[in-house]
């Protein structure tokens, strides 16, 4: 009896111990990914090749995901859409965990815009779908403003929105080890 217990216990930590494995696995892909990503992001023509390991989930590109919409207001008159379209988003999908990680941040939060310089464009988390959580990477605009007097009769405001999208990917659906080519 103590033998099967001892059993039975021993077979479940080992599985609590290999699915965590598996997470921190996905975890280092992703932050690679992201390295790459950003490391692109603004040299048009770049580009830069990643190995992900098997981390015993499914990698997945969703390029219609994620749709933003930027409309700059003055909350009076001026009322303009500047952008309207899917930022796509990655995500591994990760089952047999003994835990839900839903809404836990491994990088950045949860704020939908930053300003330069407050925090990172990233967004790596979990979600929860109906049958398994997720790890997810998407990307958020960054913004910046600036106030120039050039002739001291108006002041004008420069603006500057900083987006990365994933939507030119193509939608794959990938599992085991690869290499994953980022190109800006």
């Amino acid at each position: 009896m103590i033998i099967s217990a001892t059993y039975g216990f021993a077979i479940a930590r080992i599985s609590t111990e290999a699915a965590q494995l598996k997470v921190s696995i996905a975890k280092q892909n992703m932050q690679a990914l992201d390295d790459a990503v950003r490391l692109v992001a603004w040299s048009t023509g770049s580009s830069k090749t990643v190995y992900l390991e098997n981390c015993g989930g499914v990698f997945q590109t969703k390029p219609l995901a994620k749709n933003l919409t930027i409309v700059l207001t003055d909350c009076q008159a001026l009322s303009h859409t500047v952008f309207n379209g899917y930022v796509g988003k990655v995500l591994y999908t990760l089952e047999g965990l003994a835990e839900s990680q839903a809404g836990f941040f491994v990088k950045g939060d949860s704020r939908t815009i930053v300003g330069q310089g407050a925090s990172t464009a990233t967004q790596l988390y979990f979600e929860r779908d109906e049958n398994a959580q997720q790890l997810v990477l998407c990307y958020r605009p960054v913004a910046t403003a600036l106030a120039v007097d050039p002739n001291e009769a108006k002041p004008l405001n420069v603006i500057r929105v900083y987006i990365i999208s994933l939507s030119v990917s193509r939608a794959v659906l990938l599992y085991g080890s690869f290499h994953l080519k980022v190109s800006c």
